[in-house]
């Protein structure tokens, strides 16, 4: 059992009142970002009756989205706070799960409180503090290694491998990245070879059967398998451009450098591990776990993508720190730790800041915006913030066909053909550059919000 240092109890302590601090201010100031307008829209017209993928356009998977809206179960009058509420649940209990696993790896419960810590305190910092689908699924990642953990051990191993690949499906089925486990699994299962075979068929299992469940629900409404494998791979929405993700977005070296510094102690990790005694397939799970998750950024790098990161950096570090004969001077590790706690703190209290100016200028721009384009209209919004589509329950303009995805993915002719009499086209700047040449075919007024000028385009 191993101690960082002395003071690891007042360590936890500071990061729980930073942690305090940014929950009480995520439930008194509004803070409803671009993607969380999208989730939110989609989850209010799902439990209003609508079918995921058939009757709403949508690339991402239904599981994690249908848990955000579990408030709609209860009332039509949900509020963000009730929501916000769901989403820091999932994450309270992600950070009990890594607990858990990091007990198991014999990590004294100081270390493991720490670090459950540690990782509420990140996810937080690193847009945690809006709605995501993120959280969700490294909930159903930590659900499944720490199933895992008992092949590891050789204990209930068929069975475990079955839940294993059962919550990894789960992880998918919120959000796609989440199938990235698979690999670790996968590797570790080929490199022991002990009755191969029939264990991957039960991890096979695991995986499949939330896919089928959810696919004899779809073919009962007519889909076959091809549209089936195109919903849940993304393919839910045609797309003019791109795939969904990453298309404007410039490379986020700030949120990149702050999480190297924040997470420091990593470079730890091949010292430790150098002098590992952990057998050798052991040790490449615990290695790929962190590397899989690297792949998400394949895609892009926003902020929230460093949720899926954050608990595997954890668990190997914990990892090499307990098996390794390796002993550093004990001032090396403070150092690392201490400048983590620093960085993070120095997060919190930038997060802190945005938090507040972010809910003041959604709210000024939600009068202004209601009071152009009534609660209830039709709308399709060109880069002003989605939160709109869910603070003012505003309607798509094609609901299967459009949904509420940004635009950027869209030709101007393909939302201009969308389009009925009525409806309205919210624009700003750069993209009325692109439909002013259109503007014969609709009633125009101009407005300004948060130091820019804003369009408000109607259908004739």
């Amino acid at each position: 059992m191993i101690n960082i240092w002395p003071n690891i109890k007042l360590y936890s302590g500071i990061l729980l009142v930073f942690i305090g601090l940014i929950i009480y201010r995520m439930f008194n100031y509004t803070n409803v970002s671009y993607d969380c307008g999208y989730y939110l829209s989609v989850a209010r017209d799902m439990y209003h009756g609508n079918t995921f993928f058939t009757d709403i356009a949508v690339s991402y998977n239904p599981l994690g989205i249908l848990m955000i809206g579990l408030p709609y179960l209860f009332t039509e009058n949900t509020t963000y706070t009730m929501h916000v509420f769901v989403n820091l649940m999932v994450i309270i209990l992600g950070s009990t799960l890594l607990f858990l696993i990091l007990r198991r790896l014999k990590t004294s419960k100081q270390t493991a409180f720490f670090f459950s810590v540690l990782y509420v305190a990140l996810t937080l910092n690193y847009d945690g503090i809006i709605i995501m689908l993120e959280p969700y699924s490294v909930l159903f990642q930590l659900f499944a290694i720490y199933f895992f953990l008992n092949i590891l051990e050789e204990k209930k191993v068929l069975s475990s491998l079955f839940l294993s690949g059962l919550c990894i499906s789960l992880a998918f089925l919120c959000k796609q990245f989440g199938l990235f486990l698979l690999l670790p699994t996968g590797v570790y299962l080929l490199l022991k070879q002990t009755a191969l075979i029939k264990r991957i068929i039960m991890l096979t299992l695991g995986v499949v059967t939330p896919l089928l469940v959810l696919f004899a629900f779809y073919a009962s409404k007519g889909i076959d398998l091809v549209q089936y494998v195109n919903f849940i791979l993304g393919k839910g929405v045609a797309l003019d451009f791109g795939n969904g993700t990453g298309l404007i977005d410039s490379i986020n070296t700030t949120g990149i450098v702050n999480f190297i510094i924040a997470t420091i102690f990593m470079v730890l990790i091949p010292f430790y591990l150098r002098k590992s005694k952990l057998q050798e397939s052991e040790k490449l799970f615990f290695i790929l776990l962190p590397v899989s998750a690297l792949s998400v950024f394949i895609f892009a790098d926003y902020n929230h993508y460093f949720q899926y990161l954050t608990p595997y950096i954890i668990i190997l570090f914990v990892v090499a720190l307990n098996t390794s004969e390796q002993k550093l001077k004990p001032i090396i590790q403070q150092v690392a730790f201490i400048i983590s706690v620093g960085m993070i703190l120095f997060l919190s209290l930038k997060t802190n800041k945005l938090q507040k100016r972010n809910s003041r200028y959604l709210l000024k721009g939600l009068a202004i915006i209601e009071q152009e384009v009534p609660k209830g209209s039709t709308v399709f919004l060109s880069r002003v913030s989605p939160a709109f589509y869910y603070l003012l329950d505003y309607n798509s303009i094609s609901l299967d066909k459009i949904g509420y995805t940004f635009p950027e993915y869209y030709k101007p002719e393909t939302i201009l053909n969308t389009l009925s009499e009525g409806d309205y086209l919210v624009l700003t700047q750069d993209y009325y550059e692109k439909y002013k040449t259109f503007g014969d075919q609709f009633k125009q007024k101009k407005i300004h919000f948060r130091d820019q000028d804003i369009y408000i385009f109607v259908k004739k």
